[in-house]
C-alpha cells in the first residue's frame, strides 16, 4: 500500500512538473474580440499585443503562429528584457523580427526596462530599429479601418507614467482611442483620465505566474496576494475596457502553472 501511495505521488508530482514545464516554456496565441460602434460593421482591426517577454526566446513555431496572426499592428506593453545588465542582441533581434511582421510596432516600458543600467542605450536601440515609443505621449496612427488615437503611459509601478502630459493632444471623438500601460493599476493613478480610452492594453501581472482553480492568481505586483485585475478583459465602466495579457516571460520564480504563457491578438470589430 506505501508503494502504490508513493507511485501516485511520484506520478502526480511528474504530471505537475510537466504541466508547469508546458505552460512556461511553450506559449500560445489567444483571441479576444472587442466590438466597438466606432468601427462600421464589417471592419476589423488586428493588434497584436505582445508583453512582458524578460529575455525569454520563442521556437520557430511560435514565430509562424504570431505572424499567422497578420496583425495592422503590434501593441508591445513593457518588460522585453528583465532588467539584468546583459547584452540586448535577443531582444533587438526579437524587434527586428517583430517588424517583418507589422510595420508599426508601438512600445511603453515597463518596470524591468527601467532597472537596466544601460537603460538610454536600450530605448536607442529600440527607435534605431523603427520601434514608436509611446511613454507619457500620443499620436494618431492610420490604419486600414480609418485613424486611431493611441496614448501610452510610462511605467506606473516605477512612477515614471504622466497620464496628463499623455494625454494634453487628445480629444476623444469618433475614433477609437487606445491606452497602452504596462501596469494596470493605471485605473487607480490616472486621475480619471484613462476612462477616456476604449480599451486599455496592460501586461506586468504576468497572469499571476501559479493560479489554482476558484481562487485564481495567487499574487501580482503593485496588487498583492488574490488580485482583481490579474487577467483577461475586464468592463470598467460603459465605454472603457482593460485587457490584461499574461505575456510570455517569468520573474523571479521561473515557473507558469494553469497559466500558459501567451500573446493576444486583439481584433476590435464593428459592432
Amino acid at each position: 500500500m506505501i508503494w502504490f501511495l508513493l507511485l501516485i505521488a511520484v506520478l502526480l508530482l511528474l504530471a505537475v512538473l510537466a504541466e508547469v514545464i508546458w505552460e512556461t516554456s511553450f506559449p500560445k496565441v489567444v483571441e479576444v474580440t472587442i466590438p466597438t460602434p466606432k468601427l462600421q460593421r464589417g471592419q476589423e482591426l488586428r493588434i497584436l499585443q505582445v508583453t512582458d517577454i524578460h529575455n525569454l526566446r520563442w521556437s520557430e513555431g511560435f514565430w509562424q503562429q504570431m505572424q499567422g496572426t497578420k496583425p495592422d499592428l503590434i501593441a508591445m506593453t513593457g518588460d522585453l528584457i528583465d532588467g539584468a545588465n546583459i547584452p540586448f542582441d535577443l531582444a533587438f533581434s526579437q524587434i527586428e523580427r517583430l517588424k517583418t511582421i507589422a510595420p508599426d510596432v508601438l512600445f511603453v516600458t515597463g518596470n524591468n526596462d527601467w532597472e537596466h543600467k544601460r537603460f538610454d542605450d536600450y530605448l536607442a536601440g529600440l527607435r534605431a530599429r523603427g520601434v514608436t515609443l509611446m511613454d507619457n505621449t500620443s499620436m494618431t496612427l492610420a490604419t486600414p479601418v480609418g485613424d486611431l488615437q493611441i496614448v501610452g503611459v510610462g511605467d506606473a509601478c516605477t512612477h515614471h507614467h504622466d497620464i496628463h502630459q499623455a494625454m494634453q493632444n487628445v480629444t476623444p471623438d469618433e475614433r477609437f482611442l487606445l491606452l497602452l500601460s504596462h501596469d494596470p493599476m493605471i485605473i487607480r493613478r490616472g486621475a480619471g483620465l484613462e476612462r477616456a480610452a476604449d480599451l486599455i492594453l496592460s501586461g506586468h501581472t504576468h497572469g499571476g505566474q501559479v493560479r489554482f482553480p476558484l481562487l485564481g492568481a495567487v499574487y501580482a505586483p503593485t496588487q498583492g496576494l488574490f488580485p482583481k485585475y490579474d487577467k483577461g478583459l475586464f468592463q470598467l465602466d460603459e465605454t472603457t475596457r482593460l485587457y490584461i495579457c499574461s505575456g510570455l516571460g517569468t520573474s523571479r520564480f521561473p515557473i507558469r502553472f494553469l497559466n500558459r504563457a501567451q500573446v493576444t491578438l486583439v481584433k476590435l470589430v464593428g459592432a
